[in-house]
């Protein structure tokens, strides 16, 4: 499996190479913005969050940095 790293919207992922998330995230800078904007309007600094299955971390980085209070 090969890999790449890129700069995307939510920080710096490493891709892989003919994953379809990989591909459309490297292609268009994130993946199912919709509903990460969904939960980072619903999240804030106290919530406790579950991620199950986070793949890649698409929708881990963004919430994670939410309820972090952006770091």
């Amino acid at each position: 499996m090969k890999t790449s790293i890129y700069q995307l919207k939510w920080g710096t992922f490493n891709l892989i190479e003919g994953d379809f998330i990989s591909q459309y995230a490297a292609l268009y800078g994130e993946w199912s913005d919709v509903e990460v904007q969904f939960f980072l309007e619903n999240l804030n600094s106290s919530s406790n969050v579950i991620e199950v299955g986070s793949n890649i971390g698409m929708h881990a980085v963004p919430i994670a940095k939410k309820i972090s209070g952006g770091g």
